[in-house]
């Protein structure tokens, strides 16, 4: 399955670097390492256990903190 093939809202926002080296396996197992549970849904997409996309954007600022970075969902 191609991550790509199956985005919902187009693919372009998805070739660039990140997914020419990270699968979406490795970015499955990148999130649930950091607490966010998955679920796959019978067509194949990828979603938090929590439906809310907030866990996502938690997890991606917690990352960016604990790496010295500055992000803002705002």
């Amino acid at each position: 399955m191609s991550l790509v093939e199956n985005y919902p809202r187009g693919h372009r926002e998805l070739r660039g670097p990140f997914f020419n080296v990270h699968g979406p396996l490795d970015t499955m197992a990148w999130f649930t390492n950091r607490g966010v549970e998955l679920k796959i849904e019978g067509d194949g997409r990828v979603f938090p256990v929590s439906n809310s996309s907030s866990s996502v954007i938690d997890c991606l600022l917690t990352e960016s903190n604990q790496r010295g970075g500055m992000l803002s969902s705002t």
